[in-house]
């Protein structure tokens, strides 16, 4: 009986100092972490979490933006973008250029959807009919609209869906990025933030930034 009373008590007198061990080392964090809050490497790292937090707003709130305010759709993107993705092709085989309002106008005799049936900007060149644009932008486009068509949204069925569905999903956060990234740059080069959010809002909302994030 002694000894179980001992064993019982040396068990007591064990948890009583963990318990105690416990409660310090919790107190010992709460301390550690005032002290990193109230230090320039505390500060720093507030500055960095409110750094992120107003590039994600300003982030969102262009990618809204740029994707709600309608733009007038390029004709000239979307017609190359089908042929590429429908026609396997970055010119045009069938058509002809007249002479509009002192203007050249190609007509297309490839392409089905009636907004693409005349066009500016192509040149012919041994029988075929080429655009006088860089390809990038419509290899960049061509991912989204395969889909499109995988899903039975083509240009000349559901041409104002598609033309959406390229705005939200592509070329509205790409400008709206752009934005943040200037924001970004502005911070690593300590502008000080007020002046960094505002000099990068102003290019999304006084220059052809904001056009051209919402069209192809």
């Amino acid at each position: 009986m002694r000894r179980a009373a001992h064993f019982h008590l040396a068990r007591e007198t064990a948890h009583a100092t963990n318990r105690r061990k416990g409660f310090g080392s919790i107190s010992n964090s709460i301390s550690v972490l005032a002290d990193t809050m109230n230090s320039p490497a505390g500060f720093l790292v507030q500055w960095q979490q409110r750094d992120r937090w107003t590039a994600v707003a300003i982030f969102l709130v262009c990618w809204v933006l740029f994707a709600m305010v309608e733009q007038r759709p390029f004709a000239l993107q979307g017609a190359v973008v089908e042929a590429l993705v429908e026609r396997g092709r970055l010119h045009f085989v069938h058509g002809n250029i007249k002479e509009a309002n002192n203007e050249r106008v190609f007509e297309n005799f490839d392409t089905k959807t009636a907004a693409f049936r005349e066009l500016f900007n192509i040149f012919p060149y041994r029988g075929r009919y080429y655009v006088n644009h860089a390809p990038g932008q419509f290899f960049l486009a061509a991912p989204w609209y395969a889909v499109c068509v995988h899903l039975g949204w083509r240009f000349e069925t559901h041409e104002p869906l598609v033309w959406k569905i390229l705005v939200w999903s592509l070329t509205a956060p790409l400008g709206a990025l752009g934005v943040m990234a200037l924001f970004i740059l502005g911070r690593h080069w300590e502008i000080p933030l007020p002046a960094a959010a505002f000099a990068s809002m102003t290019v999304a909302f006084s220059s052809p930034w904001w056009a051209a994030s919402g069209v192809l």
